[in-house]
């Protein structure tokens, strides 16, 4: 089988990114040069021949995993928000490992309705809105004192080092009852998890991981603790959710639960730090929500979100697509829509009078039959949700709290360092290629 990685971006040769992206327009009717479209050649923004696809050829024939099986890039905005909205297209049946996590079973990203919709019942209130809010001072406390050490060691700097990592890191830690001193042990299971050039240490990295998190569940149910683990583990004790549902859900929750907001917080402040009014305009409480979101539109944290199967023919974009079709959703593609979002390519923070307009139909966000949808996204910034966070069922569950760290670090870096600016070109930045998510390697900032 192979992976999707081997098609997004992580490569072990410099070669491979040097195709993805060539000055002569690749050929969209043909699915093996198409095939290069679904690989990062940036940090930041897509590839040109990515970014006119909503235009030109919004459902595009791609090569797939499988020669055998039809595949497509999604890329327009509405044809995306079908993708993840409509029950046609299937993320149980599109049967593709992406990381090493799926061997362990009982994956939330891996299931339909009602069996997905089951198990995060379980794991919703854990990360609501309500609960969220009761974190803020902690989020707070643990942003300024990774500042404070940055300041006092002066620049240059190295903003991933000293805050992108560490801050969500610490953070889903703490929330699901890693104890402080172990921080750095999840960290190097993760990246050695998520790489997808070493496939057997990226297994044995998982088992490893998944063993300590079983180890801790087993400690919570000796010594409970006001955390995540404690909590799921009583609802396990219960029958809410099996044993191996448990540390699967922990295991994903601790590693892409920082991966995804590590990859999310470097890539919105080297926007942000693009213009400096809008990084000067993070620092007012009046602002900063919306451009959270607008810089979430951005930057999502992966290029593209986990690919679903057609259960049946249908036409999408245009296109006809026959059951069995492996369809890949472009996230990035569909939050620059043009059609949808006024500046497409570049900053842009709506007033709030602008008014919320948004999806209509079942899986839109807050609409019925999508209860763990966030109901607020279209409200807060945009006539049209951004897809970062995903839309329908698969909505991320821990958009909330993503959302936050965000909306802390950003409001505060902006206010106590409004000097800070990039120690080398953009073009410069260093990013992980060997990562599932790809996110930046580091950031040299000075001030």
């Amino acid at each position: 089988m192979t992976y999707l990685s081997d098609l997004s971006g992580s490569s072990d040769s410099a070669d491979t990114a040097d195709t993805a992206h060539t000055t002569d327009p690749i050929d969209s009717s043909d699915p093996a040069a198409a095939a290069g479209l679904l690989r990062r050649t940036g940090p930041i923004d897509p590839a040109p021949e990515l970014a006119c696809l909503p235009r030109e050829q919004p459902v595009c024939p791609v090569q797939g995993p499988d020669a055998g099986t039809p595949s497509y890039i999604v890329t327009g905005y509405d044809d995306v928000a079908r993708v993840l909205t409509d029950a046609t297209f299937s993320r149980a049946a599109a049967d593709m490992p992406v990381t090493g996590f799926e061997k362990t079973g009982g994956q939330l990203l891996d299931r339909d309705p009602p069996e997905h919709t089951q198990l995060r019942r379980v794991l919703n209130p854990a990360f609501s809105r309500a609960r969220v809010a009761t974190l803020r001072p902690a989020l707070q406390r643990l942003a300024d004192e990774l500042l404070d050490q940055l300041v006092e060691q002066g620049p240059p700097a190295d903003l991933v080092e000293h805050l992108v990592l560490p801050f969500p890191l610490t953070v889903i830690c703490d929330v699901v009852g890693v104890p402080r001193p172990r921080h750095p042990h999840v960290r190097a299971l993760t990246a050695a998890a998520l790489d997808q050039t070493r496939p057997d240490e990226a297994g044995a990295a998982v088992t490893e991981l998944t063993a300590f998190l079983d180890e801790l569940t087993a400690d919570r149910r000796r010594h409970p603790a006001p955390d995540l683990a404690t909590e799921l583990t009583r609802a396990r004790d219960a029958g809410r959710l099996t044993h191996v549902e448990l540390v699967t859900a922990l295991t994903s929750l601790v590693s892409l639960g920082h991966e995804t907001t590590m990859s999310a917080l470097g890539r919105a402040l080297v926007i942000a730090l693009r213009e400096p009014a809008r990084y000067a305009a993070l620092a007012d409480p009046s602002q900063v929500d919306r451009l959270v979101d607008e810089l979430l539109r951005l930057a999502p944290a992966t290029q593209f979100t986990l690919a679903r199967m057609a259960t049946e023919p249908c036409r999408l974009g245009g296109t006809d697509v026959p059951a069995g079709a492996l369809v890949f959703p472009c996230l990035i593609t569909g939050n620059r829509d043009s059609g949808r979002f006024g500046t497409a390519d570049g900053l842009d923070a709506p007033d709030a009078s602008d008014g919320p307009n948004g999806l209509d139909g079942p899986g839109a966000p807050g609409a019925p039959g999508a209860p763990d949808v966030s109901p607020d996204v279209r409200a807060r910034s945009y006539p049209h949700p951004h897809l970062s966070f995903g839309l329908g069922p698969h909505y991320c569950l821990g958009a909330h709290l993503a959302r936050e760290e965000l909306r802390v670090v950003l409001g505060t870096v902006s206010r106590r360092m409004p000097g800070l600016r990039l120690a080398v070109d953009e073009a410069a930045l260093e990013w992980d290629r060997t990562s599932l998510v790809e996110a930046l390697h580091t950031i040299p900032v000075t001030w």
